[in-house]
């Protein structure tokens, strides 16, 4: 189902839209800007936004589709609700099964509305969740929005658009920390396609390292904060430490060991493999070759019969590994 975009939204206050590559800190980024006293944070993905290839059967758009056909609106507005409260695994099982917890259906009762679309509908809900909160404006933070700034500008002519990147070996070694069945190729093919994105730039967009954010995190806040029109507020440097499998998990701060801990995590050959596979665009972003530190005539060679082997076992394994993850999913189910 192709997304319908309606007339712009007219708001006092532009939302803010947090995207880009996934393990590159857009959930600290949300948390940090959160801290503000203006801004409501809409806690989950909610995937609203993206079109179905990305995700493919959704639920959600199966709602709005319901909605339409039949012009009553309540199951959308408590599917909506549940995608901005709950992951969307979970969010996905409630949809299915018109089975809402108490939180979702208490808001659903204070809200009314007639229409049937989901981006209004979600514009309404989350214009009524910021007033509630006693906010003036919300933010929202789904990585693959990336892919549709265009679509979500014509909705949105004034939003912030805030773009996370990050060193490519970085975002590897956390993605297959999350999940060893991730392919590497995929994840760099990924992280390639969203660096070329931020270097076509976008009207009001602003890319922010996730490097700058964790080494220099008051410098570049601030430089966020400018960029979106709100004053600097010293809170915004108690963040919390999210997305972390280490003793550092909720620790408030900046933890700057995270930056490099890639070395150690990935194997030589990974690190080969994805330095020639990024090997242009990296060095756009500034960041350096693995070797280039010690770039002797030996590791070149080396580099070499490391990047053919692990692209060949890389290309046989991956059948295998999308294989061994259904395997995984069906067996928890």
């Amino acid at each position: 189902m192709t997304p319908h975009y309606n007339k712009p939204r007219v708001q006092k206050q532009p939302p803010i839209f947090i995207c880009g590559e996934g393990r590159s800190g857009t959930r600290l980024l949300r948390e940090i800007l959160a801290k503000h006293p203006n801004i409501y944070e809409v806690k989950r993905e909610t995937n609203v936004f993206i079109g179905s290839w990305l995700i493919g059967n959704s639920p959600l758009l199966w709602a709005e589709l319901n909605a339409r056909r039949s012009g009553k609106n309540s199951n959308l507005i408590l599917a909506i609700l549940a995608c901005m409260h709950y992951r969307k695994e979970i969010a996905s099982s409630y949809i299915a099964k018109k089975n809402y917890p108490d939180d979702v259906t208490k808001i659903a009762k204070e809200f009314s509305s007639k229409s049937t679309d989901r981006f209004q509908l979600f514009d309404e809900l989350a214009e009524f969740l910021t007033k509630q909160a006693g906010k003036t404006r919300w933010i929202e933070k789904t990585p693959a929005n990336i892919y549709f700034m265009d679509k979500i500008a014509k909705l949105y002519p004034q939003a912030k658009f805030i773009v996370l990147y990050r060193d490519p070996r970085a975002v590897v070694a956390s993605w297959l920390e999350k999940d060893p069945y991730k392919s590497l190729i995929s994840i760099v093919m990924g992280w390639t396609t969203i660096t070329r994105i931020i270097q076509q730039g976008h009207s009001n967009m602003l890319a922010v390292s996730f490097e700058d954010l964790i080494s220099k995190p008051e410098e570049t806040i601030r430089r966020i904060c400018a960029f979106i029109g709100e004053d600097f507020n010293p809170a915004m440097l108690e963040a919390r430490m999210v997305n972390r499998h280490d003793e550092t998990k909720n620790q408030v701060g900046f933890d700057t060991s995270s930056l490099n801990k890639w070395q150690n995590k990935l194997s030589y050959n990974q690190k080969i493999l994805i330095d020639s596979l990024t090997k242009n665009t990296r060095k756009t972003f500034n960041y350096l070759s693995a070797l280039e530190v010690n770039n002797s005539n030996l590791n070149q060679a080396r580099s070499l019969i490391a990047f053919i082997f692990y692209f060949i076992k890389e290309l046989i394994s991956l059948p295998l590994l999308k294989l061994m993850k259904l395997t995984r999913v069906d067996l928890r189910h």
